[in-house]
């Protein structure tokens, strides 16, 4: 989760009042780990402990089927998607199981 005090901008509210999203970010398991129910376990224990902290979280990942299936089971919905973020962003190519990632998806979820 990501809130960075020393930052001018980390209050919990926007300069509009509304609530600003928590921002969930590298949820990994290991490849061989997978489909065990680890990850989704994971996310469960951070929606219970963030439950009264937020009402809103968001997740940014890879443009790939199979983890925008596993967010969308764990209870995250379409946002938004940055077109070339992967590419415009990092100095060299990322990769989620041999496949070059591009675009990143946007997901999220409202308590």
């Amino acid at each position: 989760m990501y809130r960075d005090p020393s930052r001018a901008d980390s209050s919990p509210y926007s300069s509009r009042g509304a609530p600003r999203p928590t921002i969930l970010k590298n949820i990994a398991t290991y490849e061989e780990c997978r489909g065990q129910g680890h990850g989704r376990r994971l996310v469960e224990y951070i929606f219970e402990h963030y439950r009264d902290r937020c009402r809103v979280m968001v997740v940014g990942t890879g443009d790939r089927p199979r983890i925008l299936r596993f967010y969308e089971r764990c209870g995250f919905a379409a946002s938004h998607r940055v077109e070339n973020f992967f590419l415009d962003h990092y100095d060299h190519p990322i990769f989620d199981c041999g496949e070059r990632l591009v675009d990143m998806v946007y997901l999220r979820k409202e308590f």
